[in-house]
Formats: structure tokens, sequence, C-alpha cells
């Protein structure tokens, strides 16, 4: 990042330079005209060239992100199943990959991956927010202890009928 804030620097420079030569040339110069050439080469070079950096920062921050996913899902799947859980719910599942080279679509694909309605006491969030030592984390509610695993008879299928006239 450094190298490539000394590289737009000396862009910029070059351009204010050619900027500072051009002022009170007079507009039929034919120095002006050249300056004028020069000034919008640089421009457009260095236009691209911060558009490739901020790409680039921008792909960064998505690897970081999904990096950072993948360990949290890792550690949540290793909490579960030490804690004898048969299932720690996303929804997708196998090996946690992103299509997605930005910030805004890497955090799409991890959104995607939610849950509708789970019981408080298998919530891992707090037990894995102390396992990895982040700090200042804000939940909405406090996690219930958690549950000792038990088998559980799977539910009966729900059925729900027309409300009746009165």
């Amino acid at each position: 990042t450094e190298e490539k804030n000394a590289s737009l620097k000396v862009k910029r420079d070059s351009i204010a330079n050619l900027e500072q030569r051009a002022q009170g040339l007079p507009q039929d110069s034919p120095e002006l005209r050249a300056l004028a050439q020069d000034y919008s080469q640089q421009s457009e070079a260095l236009q691209a060239e911060e558009q490739r950096a901020v790409a680039e920062q921008d792909a960064f921050n998505a690897q970081q992100i999904a990096e950072a996913y993948r360990l949290v899902t890792e550690a949540a799947a290793k909490l579960g199943t030490e804690r004898g859980y048969s299932h720690v719910v996303q929804t997708r599942t196998g090996e946690v990959t992103f299509r997605s080279r930005g910030v805004a679509g890497t955090i799409q694909e991890i959104l995607a991956r939610n849950v509708i309605a789970s019981p408080a006491a298998d919530d891992l969030t707090q037990s894995l927010i102390d396992q990895f030592g982040v700090a200042n984390v804000n939940i909405d509610a406090p996690v219930a202890p958690p549950a000792t695993a038990q088998p559980v008879a799977p539910a009966a299928p729900v059925t729900t009928e027309p409300a009746k006239p009165q």
C-alpha cells in the first residue's frame, strides 16, 4: 500500500507541476497545447491506477472478511462437536468459499447464511467471541448458558388450517 501511495503521489505531483507550468501561458500557445495533451494523458493514467488500487484494496478486504468467516465457521463446527451438538446451523454447508471479489458481495454472501430460528441456549456466539478474544462486541440479547446435548425426536409436521369465520 505504501508503495502504491508513493507511486500515486509522484503522478499527482507531476500533474500539479503541469498545472503550475500552464498558468499564465496564452491560450493559443503551442507550449500550452503540449502541456494540455500531457496533462490529459497523465490524468487518465492516474485515474486508471487509482481505480486499480481501489479494486485491489477491495479484493484484499474481501479476502480478509472471507478468511475471518471461514475461521469462525470452523471454530463453531468444532465447538458444536465438542458440546455434543448434532447440528450447527447455517444455510449453506460444506467448504466455506466465496465467489465475490469485493467487500459488499462478500458480506452479502455471509448474510445469505442466516438462521431463521434457534433456541437461545444453543447459540455459540458468546463462546466464539470469548475463544477469539474479540473485544467490544455487542450482541442484541444475552446468550443463555449452553444446554447439554439431548437426543431430540423429530418434530411432527406442522399443518395449518384456514381460520373459521365466526
